[in-house]
């Protein structure tokens, strides 16, 4: 199993910029996991402070279109931690 940590959390992806998502590093772990047939396990959609920087109060249709597009993304994608210490 391979768990991309700090790579894959929404913050990460989506350090200041609402909508503006870069997946570079979480592309190349995912494809390093396919083509090697390693599962790939998310770990953490939603995590106390590593949310996009200026996401202020969660809104719920954001953090939909944020799983909404990891999961489309990454399809095989076959653990997922959803919260870990919610904000």
């Amino acid at each position: 199993q391979v768990t991309p940590e700090n790579a894959g959390k929404w913050g990460s992806v989506e350090p200041t910029a609402r909508g503006t998502r870069n997946w570079s590093a979480l592309d190349a772990i995912y494809a390093y996991t396919e083509d090697h047939d390693i599962i790939f396990k998310q770990h953490a959609f939603v995590w106390g402070s590593q949310q996009p920087s200026n996401a202020g109060i969660l809104q719920e249709a954001d953090v939909k279109s944020w799983m909404n597009e990891f999961c489309s993304r990454y399809p095989n994608t076959r653990l997922i931690d959803v919260v870990n210490e919610p904000p």
